[in-house]
C-alpha cells in the first residue's frame, strides 16, 4: 500500500488506468452505436489523462507551464464530462454550457495569480476542489431527475459517483484548508494521494457507467421498436382501426374470461351495402376515402368499452360487453346514425348487421360464424337492418346478464 501511494507509482497507476478507460471509449464510439454525449465523454477522460502525464512529467517541464496546463487540463475534463451527461440526456447536440466554461476559466486565472504570487500549493487546491464540487454538484442535479425507466439503476449510480466525486473534493478542501502550507502536496501528504487514488477509482466507475447507460438506452430503444412493431401489425393501415389479427386475440381472451365468469359478451359485424358500386363508379381511391369516413362514424358512435376493427375489405367488426339484447340496441343506433351521415363524395350509406352473443363453451370459429351467418340474413332480407344469432347449437342457452 506505501508503493502504491509513492507518488511517481500512484502517478504511472492512475495515467494508466485513465488511458486505458479513455482507449476504451474511443473505441466504442468509433465502432458501436453511441449516442450525443458519448464523444464528449471519451474527450473527457483522454483529456483527465493527459492531465496526469503532465503530473508524472512535471519535474522535467517548466513549473509554471506544468501546473496551469494540468489544471486547465483537469478544468476542461469535468466541463467535457458535464456537458456530455447534458447531451445525452436530451438526446441532442447543445451548445457547451457556459456557466462551467466561464467558471472554470476564472479559477484558472485565480490559480494562476496564486501561482505567479508563490502563495503555496494549499490555495490553489481548494480553489480547483471548489470547482470540482460544483460541477459533481451539477452533473448530480441534472441526472437524477432521468432516474427512470430502463435507465434508472445507471442513472442512480452515475449519481452515487458524482456525489462521491463531491464528497472527496469537500474533504480535500477541508483537509488542504487545516494543514500547513506546503510546496508540493502530491509529494508531502500520503492523505492527498489517497484522495487522488479513490478518485481514479472513480473516474473508472464513471467510464463504466457511461458504457452502461449507452447499453441501456440501445435496449430500451430496441424495446420500443419491437412495441411499435407490434402496435403497427395489430393496426389496419387504411383506416386507423384495429385489425382483425388484434380482435381476434383479444376475443380469445374475452372468450376465457366470459366462460370463467359467466359474463355475456356479442360480436357484431357490419358490412357496407352496395359497396361495391362505390369503387366501380367513384373508383378505389374514393371507396378507400369512404372506408375511412366509415371508420369514423363508427368509432365514434360506440362506447369506449367497445372494440372496433375493420374485419375486411368493406366489413367491420366490433367485440361489445354486453348481452344480445343491448347489442342490437346499439347496433340499431349504429344503423340509424350512419343512414343520417353525409359521406363525401357519395351522400347517405346504409350498413347490414349481424349480432350474435357467445355461447358459453363455444369456440371464436363458431361464434364468428354465427355473427356472420346473422349478417347473410340482413343482406338477404333487404339490407339497411339488423339481424340477430341467438345461440348454436340452439338447445344450448346463450349467457345473460
Amino acid at each position: 500500500m506505501l508503493n502504491l501511494l509513492h507518488a511517481p507509482t500512484l502517478g504511472l497507476i492512475v495515467t494508466m488506468l485513465l488511458m486505458t478507460i479513455a482507449s476504451l471509449m474511443v473505441f466504442v464510439l468509433k465502432t458501436r452505436k453511441t449516442y450525443p454525449g458519448f464523444g464528449l465523454w471519451a474527450t473527457g477522460l483522454v483529456t483527465l489523462a493527459g492531465c496526469f502525464i503532465l503530473a508524472i512529467l512535471r519535474s522535467t517541464l517548466p513549473p509554471v507551464f506544468a501546473i496551469l496546463t494540468g489544471n486547465a487540463m483537469a478544468i476542461a475534463s469535468l466541463c467535457l464530462l458535464y456537458d456530455g451527461v447534458a447531451n445525452f440526456y436530451r438526446q441532442s447536440k447543445i451548445p457547451a454550457n457556459r456557466l462551467n466554461w466561464a467558471g472554470g476559466a476564472v479559477i484558472l486565472a485565480v490559480l494562476a495569480y496564486c501561482l505567479f504570487r508563490a502563495d503555496g500549493v494549499n490555495i490553489r487546491i481548494m480553489w480547483a476542489s471548489a470547482f470540482q464540487f460544483f460541477i459533481a454538484m451539477r452533473v448530480f442535479r441534472l441526472a437524477l431527475p432521468h432516474a427512470r425507466g430502463r435507465q434508472k439503476s445507471a442513472t442512480l449510480l452515475l449519481c452515487a459517483v458524482f456525489i462521491g466525486t463531491g464528497v472527496i473534493a469537500s474533504w480535500r478542501f477541508v483537509d488542504v484548508m487545516l494543514a500547513p502550507t506546503m510546496t508540493d502536496m502530491l509529494a508531502q501528504d500520503v492523505g492527498f494521494r489517497l484522495l487522488i487514488l479513490v478518485e481514479a477509482m472513480l473516474a473508472i466507475v464513471v467510464a463504466f457507467t457511461f458504457l452502461l447507460l449507452t447499453h441501456t438506452r440501445i435496449e430500451e430503444e430496441l424495446h420500443e421498436a419491437r412495441a411499435r412493431a407490434e402496435h403497427s401489425a395489430r393496426i389496419d393501415p387504411l383506416t386507423g382501426l384495429w385489425n382483425r389479427r388484434h380482435l381476434e386475440s383479444e376475443a380469445k381472451r374475452e372468450i376465457q374470461r366470459a366462460n370463467r365468469y359467466v359474463q355475456p359478451i356479442s360480436l357484431v359485424l357490419l358490412d357496407i351495402d352496395h359497396f361495391k358500386q362505390v369503387n366501380d363508379r367513384l373508383g378505389h381511391l374514393v371507396g378507400d376515402d369512404v372506408l375511412r369516413q366509415m371508420a369514423g362514424i363508427v368509432q365514434a358512435s360506440v362506447r369506449t368499452s367497445d372494440l372496433v376493427c375493420r374485419w375486411g375489405g368493406e366489413e367491420f367488426a366490433i367485440l361489445m360487453p354486453v348481452a344480445l339484447g343491448e347489442a342490437v340496441q346499439a347496433a340499431e343506433k349504429l344503423r340509424h346514425a350512419i343512414t343520417q351521415q353525409e359521406i363525401e363524395p357519395v351522400g347517405r350509406l346504409s350498413i347490414s348487421v349481424g349480432c350474435a352473443q357467445l355461447v358459453l363453451g363455444e369456440d371464436l370459429t363458431s361464434w364468428c360464424r354465427r355473427a356472420d351467418d346473422a349478417l347473410y340474413r340482413a343482406k338477404e332480407g333487404g339490407r339497411n337492418r339488423v339481424e340477430k344469432d341467438d345461440g348454436a347449437p340452439r338447445n344450448e342457452p346463450a349467457l345473460t346478464t
